[in-house]
C-alpha cells in the first residue's frame, strides 16, 4: 500500500510544478498540473512535427512555417488571457490533436471532396483523443473528452459561426501574418490590447485596430490559402497521398498518428514511377497549371470563407466593423465573391494519364 501511495505521490508531484509557456500570443505562467501532463504527451508533442499549411512547408521554396504545436500553445493563451473556464481553455489546447499529416490534406484525402467546407480533424476529434491516449489523461482528472470537446455549444470564446472571431482564428491570423512578416509583435501587441471578451462575444475598442486585423482575413483568404497556388497543389499532393495509401506506401495510421517528416520522406524515396512523377510536378507547381475559365478548368473549387467582420465598440454598442466602414464593407463582399465562384485552374506540361489521376 505504502508504495503505491508514494508511486501515485511521485506522478502527481512530476506535473505539480509551474512552467512557463511562451507563445506569439504571450507568456503563460503554467501550473495546472493537467494542462502541463497534456502538453508533454505524445499526441501534444506530435504536433510540433505537423506544420500548418500542410505540404506547402515542404514542397514550396523558401515557404515560412510554423506548427500546430505553436498554433495550439497560442489558442490556450488566448483562452486564459481572456479567463474562460478551464475546460474551454484545455478544449482549445487540444482542439488541432487530430490533425492528420499535412493538416488540412486529410479533408480531401478521407472526405473525398475537393470542396469540403467541415474539417476532417473536427469529425474523429474525440476518437482521435481516445486512441492517442489523451482520454486516459483527462480521466486521471475526472473529465470526459465531451466535456472538452470544441463543438461544446458553451464554449463561446473558442468557437464561433463566420463572420465573428473566436480565439482559433485571432491566432491563426495573427500568427500567419507574424510568421508572413505582415505585421510585428509589437502590432500584435497593439491588437490585443484593444481586443475584448465579453457576455461570449469577441469585440474591438477601436476601428482601427479592428480593420488591422480584419484585412488579414480578407487577404489570406484570396492570396494565401484560397490562391491557385495552394488549389494546385493541394489537388496533386492529395493524389500522390491517396495514390500512396493505395498502394501501402504509407498507411492510414501513419497519416493519422505520424509525422509529416516521416511520411515526406517515404514519398520522396519510393521508386514508385507515379509518385515521382507527382512529386516533380509539386516541386515546381506553378510550371504546371495556369488559371481559365470554368468551361475549360480540370478544377473548379470552391474557397473556405475566412474572412471576418468583427465587432466594434462603440458609443457603447456593438456594430459590425462593415457597418463602420465603406471600404472594409466592399472588401468583405469581394472576398465573399471570390469564395463562392472558387478557383479555376487547368493542369498543363502533365502526361494524360496522371492527369487524369489528379483531376478524379
Amino acid at each position: 500500500m505504502k508504495k503505491c501511495v508514494l508511486a501515485f505521490l511521485l506522478i502527481i508531484s512530476s506535473y505539480s510544478y509551474a512552467t512557463i509557456i511562451k507563445t506569439v500570443m504571450g507568456e503563460v505562467d503554467e501550473s495546472n498540473p493537467l494542462v502541463i501532463e497534456l502538453i508533454n504527451s505524445k499526441a501534444m508533442q506530435r504536433l510540433k512535427a505537423i506544420d500548418q499549411s500542410g505540404p506547402e512547408a515542404y514542397y514550396t521554396k523558401n515557404f515560412p512555417c510554423f506548427s500546430r504545436y505553436d498554433h495550439s500553445l497560442g489558442v490556450y493563451a488566448l483562452l486564459k488571457r481572456y479567463n474562460v473556464s478551464d475546460k474551454e481553455q484545455i478544449a482549445g489546447l487540444l482542439h488541432d490533436t487530430s490533425h492528420t499529416v499535412f493538416s488540412h490534406l486529410g479533408d480531401i484525402v478521407f472526405q473525398n471532396s475537393n470542396n469540403v467546407q467541415e474539417a476532417y480533424q473536427d469529425n474523429i476529434h474525440n476518437w482521435y483523443l481516445t486512441k492517442a491516449g489523451i482520454a486516459d489523461i483527462l480521466a486521471k482528472y475526472q473529465i470526459k473528452i465531451e466535456d472538452v470537446s470544441p463543438k461544446n455549444s458553451e464554449f463561446t470564446a473558442l468557437e464561433q459561426p463566420f463572420p465573428d472571431m473566436n480565439a482559433d482564428r485571432i491566432e491563426y491570423n495573427l500568427h500567419t501574418a507574424l510568421v508572413f512578416k505582415n505585421l510585428d509583435q509589437e502590432d500584435v501587441a497593439k491588437i490585443l490590447a484593444a481586443l475584448k471578451y465579453e457576455n461570449r462575444k469577441w469585440y474591438f475598442t477601436d476601428i482601427t485596430n479592428a480593420k488591422k486585423f480584419a484585412t488579414l482575413s480578407t487577404y489570406y483568404t484570396k492570396a494565401f490559402w484560397g490562391n491557385a497556388h495552394n488549389v494546385a497543389l493541394y489537388a496533386v499532393a492529395a493524389t500522390a497521398v491517396k495514390y500512396a495509401l493505395a498502394k501501402n506506401i504509407i498507411s492510414k495510421d501513419e497519416m493519422h498518428f505520424g509525422i509529416d517528416k516521416n511520411v515526406v520522406d517515404k514519398l520522396n524515396t519510393t521508386e514508385d514511377t507515379t509518385i515521382i512523377a507527382l512529386i516533380k510536378i509539386m516541386r515546381d507547381i506553378n510550371n504546371y497549371f495556369v488559371h481559365c475559365d470554368a468551361k475549360s478548368a480540370d478544377i473548379i473549387q470552391k474557397i473556405k470563407m475566412r474572412g471576418i467582420d468583427p465587432l466594434v465598440m462603440q458609443d457603447g454598442k456593438l456594430h459590425r466593423l462593415s457597418q463602420l466602414s465603406m471600404d472594409f464593407k466592399n472588401e468583405l463582399q469581394l472576398t465573399q465573391m471570390y469564395a463562392m465562384t472558387g478557383v479555376t485552374i487547368k493542369f498543363i506540361n502533365i502526361d494524360p494519364k496522371l492527369l487524369n489521376l489528379i483531376s478524379h
